[in-house]
């Protein structure tokens, strides 16, 4: 099998096969993409660099025991763990350059800031890839703050609809960040901060 040809299915399957041959072609494929989500956050290239080359190892190390259903969201999900983890760790890191850690509740603060951060990243990474008036509802509710009577009359569509279509949104959220392979504190974390979201909307979360 030619492995640049693969789609990223078959390159788990040969990955679990231990075959280096796969590994080198998610090493191709995702280095530059998960190099430019840890400089856009760390802003440091060559500790950005060692990131990523840390997760490809990782991802070989457990080659055999790793379940994953979705390659590209779950790099894309653990490089974001692990600039998090380098952001907590390291005061020289800082997400916005101006956050700086005195204190124990310095640091408090600061861990909020960075999961504020990383939630909304990962959510209009999501929220991009809704079918459009899905998208819409969404955004119009979530980054412009309208109420769901105020899209309703935008879209002219019945509060109801908005309603489903902000509940469909949940739902690909949340199974996003399941499928994606995100560690569980950082998945229970995120999936609190979007039901507290939901829930001041007043929007049912569903299971």
């Amino acid at each position: 099998m030619k492995l640049n040809l693969a789609t990223d299915d078959e390159l788990i399957l040969e990955l679990r096969k231990s075959s280096e041959a796969s590994i080198a072609e998610i090493y191709r494929r995702y280095w530059n993409p998960l190099l430019a989500i840890a400089v856009n956050h760390l802003k440091d290239t060559e500790a950005s660099e060692d990131l990523v080359q840390n997760l490809i190892i990782r991802l070989w190390d457990r080659r055999e025991t790793i379940e994953i259903k979705n390659l590209s969201a779950y790099l894309s999900t653990s490089i974001k763990y692990s600039v998090f983890s380098a952001l907590r760790s390291n005061r020289k890191f800082s997400p916005l350059n101006e956050l700086t850690v005195n204190d124990e509740n310095d640091q408090q603060e600061q861990a909020e800031k960075i999961y504020a951060l990383f939630l909304s990243d990962y959510i209009n990474g999501v929220a991009e890839k809704l079918p459009e008036r899905c998208r819409l509802v969404f955004q119009f509710s979530r980054n412009q703050g309208h109420s769901i009577r105020e899209i309703s009359t935008k879209m002219e569509i019945s509060e109801k609809t908005v309603e489903a279509h902000l509940s469909k949104a949940l739902k690909v959220i949340r199974n996003s960040l399941r499928n994606g392979g995100v560690m569980k504190m950082l998945y229970i974390t995120i999936l609190t901060k979007i039901r507290r979201y939901f829930t001041t909307i007043n929007v049912p979360c569903g299971n």
